[in-house]
């Protein structure tokens, strides 16, 4: 194995520092903190932060801290719990939020959401609860 030269230490240094230092401008398009109560995952630059509801449940999407409007989208909420799968349809009601009725997501839950945007471009979403 040949020994690395002072240059080579010096490269990789400067290397390793750069990413260490750029890594946080990485995370800087949109906090992880939930804003409705709700659980918080990030994909395609969006937050989606998945509430769970008395009677359903009700998704609130953001991009860069702002809302992004939800108006044309649609998808199918997937919950995976105590080896059973329940299914609901996502849709957007109005406001900034797409919700969905008559489905529970208790505690341990593992979530899929399959949705669309306006364009009808696919994206997933995975939670746990």
């Amino acid at each position: 194995m040949k020994r690395l030269n002072k240059k080579m230490m010096f490269a990789i240094a400067a290397l390793a520092t750069s990413l260490v230092l750029a890594s946080p401008v990485a995370f800087s398009h949109g906090g992880a903190k939930p804003q409705h109560g709700g659980v918080v995952e990030s994909k395609h630059d969006l937050s989606f932060e998945l509430v769970r509801e008395a009677t359903g449940a009700s998704l609130y999407v953001t991009d860069h801290d702002e809302t992004a409007s939800v108006d044309g989208w649609s998808g199918q909420l997937t919950v995976l719990a105590d080896g059973k799968k329940t299914e609901a349809a996502f849709k957007a009601d109005g406001s900034s939020r797409l919700v969905a009725s008559d489905i529970k997501i208790p505690d341990g839950a593992k979530v899929a959401l399959s949705l669309k945007d306006k364009s009808q471009q696919p994206m997933t979403v995975r939670f746990s609860f």
